[in-house]
């Protein structure tokens, strides 16, 4: 980050946290790790360094009740 700059001035995280995740839709934490324990989050899912990070563009799909299509800019 630049002298005088700060986190609002830079574009959001590709990855969500699972706690951004649960704001989302209203969920509890505590369901949405079950959820990814049990593999039926319909979400993209990716451990990286032991923290979990589900990607933004899908998250904001099924948020705004469209289908969740898993594109290349995705995995990215």
């Amino acid at each position: 980050m630049s002298p005088g700059s700060s986190r609002r001035d830079q574009a959001p995280k590709a990855l969500l946290n699972v706690d951004q995740t649960a704001i989302l839709p209203g969920e509890s934490r505590d369901s949405l790790y079950d959820s990814i324990k049990r593999g039926d989050l319909r979400l993209p899912v990716y451990r990286i360094n032991g923290r979990i990070g589900i990607p933004r563009p899908p998250a904001r799909r099924v948020l705004d009740g469209r289908p969740l299509v898993v594109t290349d800019e995705d995995r990215q």
